[in-house]
């Protein structure tokens, strides 16, 4: 009895032959003569239905997710380094940061949040966190430059005019409580990256003294202290040009990696905090 080299595929038969036409027809090679086969099915060798359902290892499956890390590392520095030399006044710069609203809404904010809802994916919680809380830091603050929004206009004589509403103690007062607590979260992302990395560390310290200074400063201004006012701005805006120069770095650092070089930029991999894991280990809690 000659032998037939047969697959079966549920209630599909394969026998020199690949079938896609209806339940229970099978097709055999001796059976199916030129022109003869049914509508709706395709016919292929046997070898050729093994290449192509043969399984493949992980090396050979490319990664379907790129890293969106880098994504909103840009948006946050292409937002940040302006703002930072703009607030320090280079090249007499006025205005506090009113020529770059665009870029903290589509560059800030938008890739931001986009580098958020990716990380969420991926599943890694503190970066998704991070991305958030900055994408909507950009897009809250661009909201207080936009007229439309009217966040300054309101606290002026006409309601409308957001140049004389910017410059009242009420407003500076309010908005330097955002800028505070903004600080606060940036203290608890310090204390979060003390198990990361040295870089997010300087990012974070200097986020954290940045904000309440920026803060400070709006709150003397709001008392009539501009020249205090200012050389907190100025100090403020320093230590944010620091976080922007760690970011870049981080940002380089990153592209690289994304691009196999022969080398990497190192970040100063952090163990200050041991893990919740590996402490219950250590007490026979956790096999």
């Amino acid at each position: 009895m000659a032998h037939k080299s047969s697959i079966s595929l549920h209630e599909y038969s394969v026998e020199n032959s690949f079938d896609l036409g209806p339940r229970n027809h099978n097709i055999r090679s001796e059976e199916t003569l030129p022109g003869s086969r049914a509508p709706g099915t395709i016919s292929i060798s046997l070898a050729l239905f093994e290449k192509l359902t043969q399984q493949r290892s992980l090396d050979d499956v490319p990664s379907k997710h790129g890293n969106p890390a880098p994504v909103a590392l840009l948006g946050n520095l292409l937002s940040l380094s302006p703002l930072a030399c703009d607030l320090m006044g280079w090249r007499d710069t006025r205005g506090h940061g009113y020529a770059s609203t665009g870029v903290y809404m589509f560059m800030g904010g938008l890739l931001m949040i986009i580098g958020s809802v990716m990380e969420y994916y991926l599943g890694d919680t503190f970066s998704f966190v991070v991305f958030a809380a900055l994408g909507g830091f950009w897009l809250s603050f661009a909201a207080t430059l936009i007229p439309w929004f009217n966040a300054a206009g309101y606290y002026s004589k006409s309601g409308t005019d957001p140049i004389e509403g910017a410059a009242n103690p009420a407003y500076q007062s309010g908005f330097a409580f955002f800028l505070l607590f903004m600080g606060v979260l940036c203290l608890v992302f310090l204390v979060c990256s003390l198990r990361t990395n040295i870089v997010l560390v300087v990012i974070f310290v200097t986020l954290t003294v940045a904000f309440p200074m920026l803060s400070g400063a709006d709150w003397q201004a709001a008392q009539g202290n501009l020249l205090l006012a200012q050389d907190l701005q100025k100090i403020a805006a320093a230590f944010l040009f620091v976080t922007s120069i760690a970011g870049w770095y981080a940002f380089v650092g990153s592209m690289l990696q994304a691009l196999d070089f022969p080398f990497d930029l190192p970040m100063g991999a952090l163990h200050i905090i041991p893990s919740g894991s590996d402490k219950r280990k250590l007490k026979g809690e956790d096999v």
